[in-house]
C-alpha cells in the first residue's frame, strides 16, 4: 500500500481526517490518498519577481551587537579620529569608501552609550546603530504572516495563537542564504504544478533535453523529460489536470518564490524535479506502487538528485524498497505518517510506517508539529525511530487549479434504461429549492414519467457518517410530490433486483466511499461487486437510474458496470463547488453551489464524470478554479519543511551532497529542542535552519572579544581589578581555546572562569602594581580562526 501522508486539510478552524484515511489504514491494496482542503483566496494584482531580493529593516529594528556605523566630520584628522575611537573603547572593523564612513565594534559599554557620547563630540557628524538587514522579498510576500512554519511570532493561525520562536528560523536564514539555484531537491509524489504562479521557474530542466522535440535527446529512455518523468503514465507530463494536488503543496513549502505572490519557500532558489508515481487516475503498473516508487528513486539518482522528498508511506516491509532507497546516494527525507483510521498518530517504534521506518542511515524521518510546539495529534512519532519535527499543522502553500470538467452524465442501456450519474451529492446543495431543483431535472432527464421513486440510503451514516437520507428525500418530495420509498443499507450489499424493478431508484452514498472490510481488510466499495450486477440487470430491464454522491464510484471507476453498461470516463476529485448545467440538456441554465451544511467542506471530493462511448451524454460540468493556496495538515506537510532545510544547508557546502548521511546527521544535530516532544523523536528537536546553515558554512569566522573591563583607557584605583571580556565563536568554544595576557604573562586558566553558553571570560586579578596595564586576549576556534583583542587601563 503506498499512501500519502498528509491526510487533512483545514477550514474555517475545524480539522478533518478524511474517510479516505480508513481505507488506506486497513487495505492492502497499493492505492493514493486523496487529499481535502479549504480554499483560499488568491491575492490579486500579483507580478512576478526574480530571485534577488532588495533588503530593509525589520519592523522591530534589530541591531547587530556591539557594531555602530561612525561618520565624522570632513578633515577631522586620522588622530583625533583615534582619540574618539579610544576615548569610546571603539575598534574600526571595515571602512565605508562610499559615504566616508566606518563601522566600529563597541566595548566595555552599551552601544547606546556610545552613540550618544560620539553625537556629543564636535568632530562626529553621526553615529548610529549597525541594523540586521533581512530579504524584504522573502518575508514580504503577501501571505507569509501565514507560514508560522517560517516565522513564529505568536500569530494567530487558524485559531490557534502560537508561541514564539516554535518554527525552523526561516527568515533568520534567508538572511544566509535561499537556496543555490543549481541544487535540486527530487519531489517523489504525485505531480507538481510548475503553472502555479509561486511555482513557475522553480522546475528542474534536464540539461541533456530538448523540450518538445519528441526525441529522446539525453539517451536515458525517456522521451522529453524535461523537468521529470510521471512513473504512472510513462510520460515526460508531470502534471495532468485534475490531479497532483499533494506535490504541489508539497513543492510549494520547499521551493515557493520570492516574487511578490502568495507564499514563499524553504529554500525558494532551489529547483524542483517532479517524480510522479502517484495519481488519483492513473492506469500504469508503477503507479501507485513499490515498483513505482523505486523507478522515481532511480530516476532521480541518475540525473543527479542528491536530495529527496517523500510524503508517502505505507504497505509492508519492501527490501526492494529499502534496497533501492540505500542505493539511492542521497538524503531521503521521509514523512512518519499519520495514524490510522482513528487518525491519531501511531507509535512508529512499534508499528512501523515504511519507508520513514527503515533502519537505513540515508533516511530522515519527520514527525509534525503545531504552532505551539505540541506533536500533531494525526502524527506518528517514535523515541528511536522518528529523527526529528518540523510545522505540519495548518501549513499554508500552493494548490493545483482545475479545468472545468464534465461533472454529470446520461447514459443510455439498451432499449430503454436510463442513468444519471453525477459525480457529486444532491445533498451538497446549499439551498432546498437547488437540491429538489436538481432531483426535478434527473427525473426529466431519466423519463421517470409518473413512476414510483425509492432512494437506497447508502451513506453508512450508522458508521458515524452524515445522514443524509432525510435532507435528499425532502428534495425527492418536494420534486414529485409524493414522499419516496427510503431503503436504508447497512454494511455490505443494496436492495435486491426485485425490490428495485419497475421504480425510479435514486442511489445516494453521501460522504461515504466504503460499504465494510473484507476478511483481508480490503476496502469494499460503496457499490459492491453484487450491487453493480443488480444495477446492471435494472437497467438492461428499463430501469430509471440516479446515482448521486461524492466518490460514490470510488474503486470502481475501470468496472464493466462504469465503463460498458454505463459508458462513463470518472477522473477523481475534483477541486471545485458548483457546477453548471449544458446547454440542450435537462440542466441547461441550472447553477448550482456545494456549500450546504452536508457538502464537503474542501470542495475536493467530487468525480469528474465524462462520457466514454456514444451512449452517453454531458449533462453539465464544474467550473474552472484557478490556481490558489491552501492550508493542510499532515506529517508530509512537515516533511518538506526539513527537505528545506536540508537544501539551504547543501547550499552553502555543496560537500554535503555528496554525504548523506553527514546531511541528516547535521540537520538532527542542530535542531531547536521542543519540550512537548521529548521522548517522540529520537532527538526531541525541530530542525532549525539558521542554525543547520551556520553548521554547514565553512567556517571562516574569527572569534570575537568585546564587552572589555576594565575600559579601554580608563583610570582606575582599585589595585585587584576584576578582567573581564565576553569571547565569542559561531562554534563553541573552551578555555583550551583562549589565551589570556596580562601585562605580558600567560595567566594560567585555573585561575579566571569562562561560560561557554554567555562567552563570559572573569579573571579576578592578585594585586598589581600601580601603572599601566595591558591585556591581550588570543581566541583560536576549532577551524583554526584566530581572533585577538588588546586594551590598556591604568591603576592610580
Amino acid at each position: 500500500m503506498t499512501i500519502l501522508s498528509g491526510t487533512q486539510r483545514v477550514a474555517g478552524g475545524t480539522t478533518l481526517a478524511l474517510g479516505v484515511a480508513v481505507m488506506l489504514a486497513f487495505s492492502v491494496l497499493v492505492t493514493t490518498l486523496p487529499d481535502a482542503a479549504a480554499r483560499e483566496a488568491r491575492p490579486a494584482g500579483a507580478t512576478a519577481g526574480g530571485d534577488h531580493p532588495t533588503f530593509k529593516a525589520r519592523p522591530d529594528r534589530e541591531a547587530i551587537p556591539g557594531q555602530i556605523i561612525v561618520k565624522f566630520k570632513k578633515d577631522v584628522r586620522p588622530a583625533a579620529q583615534a582619540d574618539a575611537r579610544r576615548d569610546e573603547g571603539l575598534e574600526k572593523v571595515e571602512n565605508l569608501d562610499l559615504i566616508d564612513a566606518e563601522v566600529n565594534e563597541v566595548s566595555g559599554q552599551p552601544v547606546e552609550q556610545a552613540i550618544r557620547d560620539l553625537e556629543n563630540r564636535p568632530d562626529v557628524e553621526y553615529a548610529e546603530k549597525d541594523y540586521r538587514l533581512y530579504p524584504t522579498a522573502y518575508a514580504d510576500e503577501p501571505r507569509f504572516s501565514e507560514l508560522w512554519g517560517l516565522h513564529n511570532t505568536g500569530q494567530v493561525i487558524n485559531g490557534s495563537t502560537g508561541v514564539s520562536n516554535v518554527d525552523i528560523n526561516g527568515l533568520e536564514a534567508a538572511a544566509v542564504t535561499q537556496g543555490d539555484p543549481n541544487l535540486v531537491v527530487a519531489v517523489i509524489d504525485d505531480g507538481v504544478d510548475f503553472s502555479h504562479p509561486d511555482l513557475a521557474g522553480r522546475q528542474w530542466n534536464s540539461p541533456g533535453e530538448i523540450p518538445g522535440n519528441g526525441v529522446d535527446d539525453d539517451a536515458n529512455g525517456k522521451v522529453d523529460d524535461v523537468n521529470g518523468w510521471d512513473v504512472c503514465h510513462q510520460d515526460a507530463t508531470v502534471h495532468d489536470p485534475g490531479d497532483d494536488s499533494h506535490g504541489t503543496h508539497v513543492a510549494g513549502t520547499i521551493a515557493a518564490s520570492v516574487n511578490n505572490q502568495g507564499i514563499t519557500g524553504v529554500a525558494p532558489n532551489v529547483k524542483i524535479m517532479a517524480l510522479k508515481f502517484l495519481s488519483n487516475a492513473g492506469t500504469g503498473p508503477g503507479c501507485n506502487s513499490t515498483s513505482g516508487a523505486i523507478e522515481a528513486i532511480q530516476y532521480a539518482k541518475s540525473e543527479g538528485a542528491k536530495i529527496s522528498n517523500n510524503s508517502w508511506g505505507g504497505g509492508d516491509f519492501s527490501q526492494a524498497l529499502k534496497d533501492a532507497i540505500e542505493a539511492s546516494g542521497s538524503l531521503f527525507v521521509a514523512a512518519a505518517g499519520n495514524g490510522g483510521a482513528d487518525g491519531v498518530g501511531d507509535n512508529n517504534d512499534t508499528v512501523p510506517m515504511y519507508p520513514a521506518s527503515y533502519n537505513s542511515s540515508n533516511i530522515l524521518s519527520v514527525a509534525a508539529v503545531n504552532n505551539r510546539g505540541g506533536l500533531g495529534g494525526f502524527s506518528n512519532y517514535g523515541a528511536t525511530s522518528v529523527d526529528i519535527s518540523a510545522p505540519g499543522v495548518d501549513i499554508l502553500s500552493s494548490v493545483p487549479g482545475s479545468p472545468g470538467t464534465p461533472a454529470a452524465a446520461l447514459s443510455s442501456v439498451g432499449t430503454s434504461g436510463k442513468a444519471i450519474t453525477a459525480g457529486f451529492g444532491d445533498e451538497e446543495i446549499g439551498t432546498a429549492a437547488g437540491r429538489a431543483s436538481f432531483m426535478t431535472k434527473v427525473f426529466q432527464a431519466i423519463g421517470r414519467g409518473s413512476q414510483q421513486v425509492i432512494l437506497v440510503d447508502d451513506d453508512r451514516s450508522h458508521d458515524s457518517n452524515a445522514d443524509v437520507g432525510p435532507t435528499i428525500a425532502a428534495a425527492i418530495q418536494t420534486a414529485t410530490g409524493i414522499a419516496p420509498q427510503t431503503i436504508p443499507v447497512g454494511d455490505g450489499d443494496g436492495p435486491s433486483l426485485a425490490q428495485l424493478s419497475g421504480k425510479t431508484v435514486v442511489w445516494a452514498t453521501g460522504e461515504t466511499f466504503y460499504s465494510g472490510f473484507d476478511a483481508d481488510f480490503n476496502i469494499i466499495p460503496a457499490l459492491t461487486p453484487a450491487d453493480l450486477t443488480t444495477l446492471t440487470n435494472f437497467l438492461n430491464g428499463g430501469g430509471k437510474l440516479v446515482i448521486t454522491g461524492r466518490d460514490a464510484l470510488y474503486q470502481n471507476e475501470t468496472s464493466v458496470f462504469v465503463t460498458g453498461t454505463l459508458a462513463l470516463s470518472v477522473n477523481p476529485d475534483i477541486f471545485t463547488n458548483t457546477f453548471t448545467g449544458a446547454q440542450g440538456t435537462a440542466f441547461e441554465g441550472e447553477s448550482y453551489t456545494f456549500d450546504g451544511a452536508l457538502a464537503d467542506p474542501f470542495g475536493i471530493s467530487h468525480d469528474g464524470i465524462s462520457p466514454a462511448g456514444a451512449s452517453a451524454r454531458t449533462q453539465g460540468g464544474y467550473d474552472a478554479v484557478p490556481a490558489s493556496w491552501e492550508s493542510w495538515n499532515g506529517t508530509s506537510m512537515a516533511t518538506p519543511h526539513v527537505t528545506g532545510v536540508a537544501a539551504l544547508a547543501a547550499s552553502v557546502n555543496p560537500a554535503l551532497t555528496g554525504n548523506p548521511v553527514a546531511l541528516k546527521n547535521l540537520i538532527m544535530n542542530t535542531g531547536k529542542p521542543v519540550s512537548l516532544t521529548a521522548g517522540k523523536t529520537v532527538t526531541g528537536d525541530m530542525a532549525d535552519a539558521r542554525a543547520a546553515v551556520a553548521a554547514a558554512t565553512p567556517d571562516t569566522i574569527k572569534p570575537t572579544i568585546s564587552g572589555m573591563s576594565p575600559r579601554l583607557g580608563s583610570i582606575i584605583r582599585d589595585t585587584t581589578p576584576t578582567i573581564k571580556a565576553i569571547v565569542k565563536d559561531n562554534r563553541p568554544l573552551g578555555k583550551a581555546n583562549i589565551k589570556l595576557y596580562v601585562n605580558g604573562v600567560l595567566i594560567s586558566s585555573t585561575k579566571y572562569s569562562y561560560a561557554a553558553s554567555t562567552g563570559s571570560l572573569v579573571y579576578n586579578s592578585p594585586r598589581l602594581a600601580k601603572g599601566k596595564k595591558t591585556v591581550k586576549i588570543v581566541a583560536t576556534d576549532a577551524a583554526g580562526n584566530v581572533g585577538a583583542k588588546s586594551w590598556y587601563f591604568t591603576i592610580r
